[in-house]
């Protein structure tokens, strides 16, 4: 259940630093070593929005 709570907190969005305090984490450094690897496609998603964002500079 807690790898399915904080995966569903994560697919919605929710920040990284507000998930890792609701588990109980001391620091974010330990939700990122373990969730993260789970959460593959928001990271490709946010990759193509970093891109995009920086491409829209370059058009400017």
């Amino acid at each position: 259940m807690r790898d399915t709570h904080a995966s569903f907190l994560f697919a919605q969005d929710i920040d990284i630093a507000y998930v890792s305090k609701r588990l109980g984490h001391i620091n974010i450094q330990t939700i990122q070593n373990y969730y993260l690897k789970l959460m593959q496609k928001k990271t490709h998603k946010q990759d193509e929005q970093a891109l995009k964002l920086l491409s829209s500079f370059r058009e400017n």
